[in-house]
């Protein structure tokens, strides 16, 4: 078959370069809360007004109305996953006792071989294995192992469960499944169905790592390890080296007994560890704080400093394991022209943790090409997945999708916007109130800066109007393509 007509050269293919980070920024900052509660909207302020990406993880087995705090997505929507219940009967239940040390009537019912009184550990069982060997086979799931230690709760007590947890074991598999199944997939999959982002990614509520089994169905959760100047530790890891890391730590959490002294010491702590190790490693900095319970202005300060890395990309939680997992398994990608027009990418992707694509198979991966020396070369282009980037001299930054061809024209170029926005007017004629932006925006009105919500616009547009607007001082929050955020005082 001829590939090429008699008037177009037969150019190789070239390779094209994977971005450690979207839109080819140098390193990844995320902060993440959970539960939507006190606090939300003073967050949902600050992380428009400095530019944070927030991510507040939620817990829902109804069905869910998608707050409009996500439909802006200034702050992204995630799975709260409940450890410490279980799904028995048809039905989500809490794990009978597992907050207690000695079993109750409903414990002694629900378990096998125990009595009411007797002494137990403190968050157990967990689902899973100690499920399984508390219920005799009837809920939970058996390894190829015989029941360990940590399965009959020896030592599982505190916020973490001992090292013996399964799921730093790679080596282990399933053997068998409870005659009621596990407990865990069949909660898993209700909760997912309500999540805007599915049950790709989630955190452990109650810092439980017992739930392991949930690394087969998912492709990212938060444990509730962490770093912080107490100990000294920092994790920042970006590049994957085993399955395990399905389950990862916080950077930091700034808030909690992991750091001591004032606000300005855990902030510049922090900002110590991103110049020194994240900035230059280009690793991925998250930080978990419960908004509902924060110092809001530890907050503002530590928001204000974060804002001030221009040069990183600011991405909720879900995202960033995304775009992690598919840098990771995305070895190659070739351009090739086919026509004197069109160049169609082609991609590699090497599954080797055997993860479920379906859950990232809609993504897509930036790149960056080069057009020197072919039929695209002085020209602009566009793309049929997504917006590009010109870099100049014939580089340019593209999206890539990993599970179809992506096609390169010259035409037109749709670009993101890298910039911040910029609102150019804002008029008040009646009680109708205008604003204009220099770029295609979302914007919310707020009528004050602890982020009382007056309205939302939730489409991209570079005209909003606000109706019922009385004269006053407002506040603008602005967000484009990138989520490229600014708060803007108006005064009409």
């Amino acid at each position: 078959m001829r590939l090429f007509s008699n008037n177009i050269p037969p150019f190789k293919p070239f390779k094209a370069k994977k971005l450690r980070f979207r839109y080819g920024k140098d390193f990844a900052i995320s902060s993440n809360s959970d539960i939507d509660s006190t606090n939300t909207n003073q967050m949902e302020f600050y992380s428009v007004k400095y530019g944070v990406r927030s991510t507040i993880y939620e817990e829902s087995s109804g069905n869910a109305v998608v707050k409009d705090v996500y439909k802006q997505n200034a702050i992204e929507e995630s799975l709260y996953f409940p450890t410490d219940k279980v799904y028995s009967d048809r039905t989500i239940i809490f794990i009978p006792d597992y907050y207690n040390s000695t079993y109750s009537a409903s414990g002694a019912a629900f378990y096998e071989g125990v009595s009411i009184g007797d002494p137990k550990p403190l968050r157990y069982p967990n689902n899973g294995t100690q499920m399984m060997y508390m219920t005799n086979g009837r809920i939970g799931v058996k390894l190829n192992q015989a029941y360990s230690d940590w399965d009959k709760g020896v030592g599982s007590i505190g916020i973490n469960n001992p090292a013996k947890d399964p799921i730093n074991t790679s080596s282990l598999v399933i053997e068998s499944t409870g005659s009621e199944g596990d407990g865990f997939s069949e909660m898993f999959n209700i909760y997912s169905r309500t999540s805007l982002q599915g049950w790709r990614s989630f955190a452990y509520r109650q810092g439980q790592q017992g739930t392991w089994q949930g690394q087969q169905i998912a492709i990212g959760g938060r444990n509730s390890e962490s770093g912080g100047n107490v100990s000294g530790d920092y994790f920042d890891d970006w590049l994957i080296e085993n399955r395990s890391q399905l389950s990862s730590p916080s950077s930091t959490r700034i808030t909690d007994t992991f750091f001591t002294g004032d606000n300005s010491t855990r902030v510049a702590w922090i900002k110590d560890k991103i110049d020194n190790v994240t900035s230059i490693s280009g690793g991925w900095f998250r930080n978990f704080t419960h908004f509902w319970s924060a110092d809001m202005s530890l907050m503002e300060a530590f928001y204000t400093m974060l804002g001030t890395y221009d040069n990183a990309w600011f991405c909720g939680m879900s995202e960033a394991v995304d775009y992690r997992w598919i840098f990771d398994m995305v070895t190659k990608i070739d351009f090739l022209q086919i026509d004197n027009n069109t160049l169609v990418s082609s991609v590699v992707v090497n599954n080797k943790y055997g993860l479920n694509l379906n859950y990232i198979n809609d993504k897509t991966i930036s790149c960056e090409i080069d057009l020197t020396g072919t039929l695209q070369q002085g020209l602009d282009i566009q793309t049929d997945v997504g917006k590009v980037v010109k870099l100049g001299d014939d580089k340019w930054i593209v999206d890539v999708a990993i599970n179809r061809p992506t096609k390169i024209t010259a035409g037109t170029p749709n670009y993101y916007d890298l910039d911040k926005p910029s609102v150019l007017s804002s008029v008040l004629v009646g009680s109708d109130l205008t604003i204009t932006t220099d770029q295609e925006t979302r914007v919310t009105l707020f009528s004050d800066e602890v982020g009382t919500v007056i309205e939302r616009k939730y489409i991209d547009n570079n005209t909003h109007v606000f109706t019922g607007i009385t004269t006053g001082t407002y506040y603008l929050g602005v967000m484009n393509n990138t989520n490229r955020t600014i708060v803007e005082t108006i005064t009409i």
